[in-house]
């Protein structure tokens, strides 16, 4: 039973900016907050299917390329006014504004998705609809449209100094360190079960582990595996850990350019695969707090495929492949590497570089402080031999445009071109069906595994650390903290 109080719920995060919900963004503690204020049309139940939210229903046609969305009547927006079909409208449109900027190297994603679309606003007896003609078949629309607030047209500057939303909680106060929220008296659904919100920013982990051990927080985000297994125990907190849609992976350089990189041949790709002893590394720099991935794809993605296997740990397959693609004598690769976001990616590195040395691989580290930099680098496609990435859109179509269609050559895409693949990604667009979209999509996923375009490791479990007041705290299943 809930021990949870109608007061003050208390968050503490690393950052409590508040960002213009609008720009493409996978930052939780971002998210966190604009998860409270805002609401888009439908919400995420899981990896393939979706709930109302300001809409009650939708529908889709055939050929995935026109989707109509029935609005929820008199929703209040925070500011006093009614949410219409023309704000549903406008926050589309500004959705896709290509001069939007995004976070790490995002701007223009989205613009991408809905360049072309027509929308129609629809009249009836019950309210209204918003019908949206896509320039291309988006079997995965929802996958977007959950990613995109609902703004009242009139508040769509004021996102940094007085967000307005349709959210449970309303906008009250904000300073640099302090975001302060209370209980939306008028939302559709009901009033929510906390009088008001804070959410608290703290930098420092092992602060935030105080924070909720003290009694001055109820959940604190985004623990470290190290933390969480020193907390693991202690009285009147648990750690909540859920497995997460983000993949930490290295992006090999497949491009062509004057100087070929070895790794575009699937056997040196194969052969680092085999070199790599992943569980060794989830051990030692994730505590154990992770999960072996087999390819670009999670537990939470639809696209994933658990019938196949992880490469295995071989030494001795290693060698082989590497003898049979001319480099049984020894090969020097390089790669660039972030001090952040992983924050264990220089330790992965480095265990990387003492693994792929016993199969005759010398690796050089290239270390990166900038990590927006690092992003626009990535971006360019300005990589040595390879790279750390972390992928984490929970959209299967998300990753699979951005990051490996060769026609498109999304902004992480580094080189790998594959018809089969392509043609995949474009016949799982056309399939309203699930079921038939996923089955084409664990396609994609079996031949991604094999021609290997990137170093597979591991997928880290998200971690918080939430007082026993909260005993039915829950995140949300994207891995957003919920209040």
């Amino acid at each position: 039973m809930s021990t949870r109080s109608a007061s003050t719920f208390r968050v503490v995060q690393a950052h409590v900016h508040l960002d213009d919900p609008h720009i493409c963004n996978d930052d939780s503690d971002s998210l966190a907050i604009q998860a409270a204020l805002y609401e888009s049309l439908v919400a995420r139940v899981d990896a393939s299917s979706f709930a109302p939210a300001l809409a009650t229903g939708w529908t889709v046609s055939d050929d995935a390329r026109t989707w109509t969305f029935a609005l929820r009547p008199d929703v209040r927006a925070h500011d006093g006014t009614h949410l219409t079909a023309a704000d549903v409208v406008a926050s589309l449109e500004r959705v896709r504004d290509p001069r939007l900027g995004g976070r790490l190297g995002t701007e223009g994603v989205y613009a991408s998705y809905l360049e072309g679309a027509r929308y129609r606003i629809e009249e009836h007896d019950s309210g209204e609809s918003v019908r949206i003609e896509l320039g291309r078949p988006i079997a995965d629309l929802l996958d977007l449209i959950v990613d995109f607030p609902i703004v009242p047209s009139q508040a769509h500057e004021r996102f940094a100094t007085a967000p307005v939303g349709t959210g449970r909680y309303r906008f009250a106060r904000a300073s640099e360190h302090e975001v302060v929220l209370d209980r939306f008296e008028d939302h559709w659904s009901g009033t929510s079960a906390h009088e008001q919100v804070v959410f608290r920013s703290e930098p420092d982990a092992a602060a935030r582990v105080e924070a909720v051990r003290s009694g001055r927080a109820d959940v604190a985000s985004a623990l470290t595996p190290a933390l969480a297994e020193a907390a693991e125990g202690a009285p009147n907190v648990r750690i909540v850990s859920q497995p997460a849609s983000m993949c930490a992976v290295f992006f090999f350089a497949l491009h062509d350019r004057d100087a070929p990189s070895p790794v575009r041949d699937v056997r040196v790709r194969r052969a680092l695969h085999h070199a790599t002893d992943v569980d060794a590394i989830v051990r030692t720099a994730l505590h154990g707090r992770a999960r072996r991935l087999s390819g670009p794809f999670t537990e939470r993605h639809l696209a994933h495929d658990a019938q196949v296997p992880p490469y295995a740990w071989d030494q001795a397959r290693a060698r082989a492949l590497l003898a049979e693609a001319g480099h049984g004598a020894g090969l020097e690769l390089t790669v660039d590497v972030p001090t952040r976001l992983p924050d264990e990616a220089m330790e992965v590195a480095a265990m990387l570089k003492r693994q792929w040395a016993e199969v005759g691989v010398t690796l050089h580290v290239v270390p990166h402080d900038d990590r927006p930099a690092y992003a626009d680098m990535v971006r360019a496609k300005k990589i040595h031999d390879l790279c750390c990435f972390d992928s984490g859109p929970i959209s299967s179509y998300r990753v699979l445009v951005e990051k490996f269609h060769s026609q498109v050559r999304g902004p992480w895409w580094q080189g790998y071109a594959s018809a089969e693949v392509d043609a995949g990604i474009e016949r799982a667009a056309t399939l309203p069906d699930v079921d038939a979209r996923r089955r084409v999509l664990r396609d994609v996923y079996r031949q991604l595994h094999d021609d290997a375009p990137w170093l597979y490791l591991y997928s880290p479990d998200k971690l918080w650390l939430a007082s026993d007041r909260h005993d039915d705290w829950r995140p949300t299943f994207q891995g957003v903290t919920t209040v």
